[in-house]
């Protein structure tokens, strides 16, 4: 089968190796439309990918934008499958499932908030075209839905090349991600850190951007100082590429997600987070309330608001206690590999 993997959106990269290595194992074509601001992101895997092609999802006036997805149609109905790597409330996404509704080719969409198919109109108007959906968490798989919906795990990466040197002595709590005050609780980790002492061993790796000139990165700078503990982190004032990303998660000995309390994350949606953490088999530091998430539950070392300094200080000290983890079978490349295809194949 040809099979043509859409993201119109400048995120979700992440998603796309899993899929195009599970798709040419099992010996499909596949050609990848993409966003032109990712396009630098999946240079590592670019060649196992038949065609790529960049497409600026973003042209400026209607009519553009008009003729730019009736162009995409007529490219995407050659294919044999087509998943929306973003398969949710986007009016490109809308537009090109409304045009494909006249094609015999088959769409399926990556879910990333399940919420989007109880209370988004757009949504609905995108499955008039797709009937199937993949959800990128076990716990995120609905009861009752009219739609097919199937997990998978997009939890496997290029091989990147190590980099030596970058780690001295030290625990790291690795935070990936942009710096994002709407999703994590940032006051929460300065204000207990500033009450801890002798901990100069752990280092909180804050993985995104930080713009030192930009008002959030010249405030973030500020609150650490004021607390005297920008020691404690380390920044990172560029774009970070795949390979120094990929590196700080390896060599991390913690993922802290550190969500906001948010009732979304036990039932609609996830943190790329958690599924970086599964890909190197790294242990969690959760808070209690997502604790009945079994993925976490499984492998995390929970915290509440009164426990979280005690934690810090049993992993500064090497007093933590260990936990038996990534033991089941659904960790398994093949067997991912499987549900994934089977979603597609059926």
């Amino acid at each position: 089968m040809t099979i043509a993997i859409v993201e119109v959106s400048e995120s979700h990269e992440e998603c796309i190796y899993s899929q195009v290595s599970f798709l040419k194992n099992e010996g499909h074509s596949v050609n990848l439309f993409i966003h032109p601001k990712i396009e630098s992101q999946i240079s590592s895997y670019r060649h196992l990918i038949d065609d790529v092609l960049i497409i600026n999802f973003e042209t400026s006036s209607l009519i553009k934008r008009l003729i730019q997805q009736q162009k995409l149609f007529n490219l995407l109905k050659k294919n044999d499958r087509i998943i929306f790597n973003t398969g949710s409330s986007s009016k490109t996404v809308r537009n090109l499932c409304l045009l494909l509704k006249m094609s015999k080719v088959e769409c399926i969409g990556i879910l990333h908030n399940v919420k989007k198919l109880e209370k988004s109109f757009t949504q609905k108007l995108i499955s008039y075209k797709i009937k199937k959906y993949f959800v990128l968490s076990d716990h995120l798989k609905p009861t009752n839905s009219i739609v097919k919906i199937q997990s998978f795990y997009p939890i496997f990466f290029p091989k990147y090349k190590c980099e030596e040197n970058i780690k001295k002595n030290n625990i790291w709590i690795t935070i990936p991600g942009r710096l994002d005050y709407n999703r994590r609780d940032y006051d929460f980790l300065f204000n207990n850190i500033k009450t801890l002492e002798n901990i100069d061993n752990i280092k909180f790796v804050l993985l995104g951007k930080i713009d030192p000139k930009s008002d959030e990165g010249k405030n973030l700078y500020k609150k650490l100082n004021q607390l005297k503990i920008l020691n404690n982190f380390i920044l990172f004032n560029d774009f970070i590429d795949n390979v120094t990303f990929h590196n700080y998660i390896k060599k991390s000995d913690f993922i802290l997600p550190l969500l906001i309390k948010n009732k979304d994350y036990l039932n609609y949606k996830i943190t790329g987070s958690f599924n970086l953490a599964y890909a190197y088999k790294k242990i969690l530091i959760s808070n209690i309330f997502f604790s009945d998430i079994e993925d976490l539950s499984e492998h995390s070392l929970f915290y509440d608001k009164e426990s979280f300094n005690e934690l810090i200080l049993k992993i500064s000290n090497g007093t933590v206690s260990k936990k038996e983890i990534y033991k089941k079978i659904k960790w398994n490349y093949n067997i991912q590999k499987k549900q994934y295809l089977g979603l597609i194949n059926n």
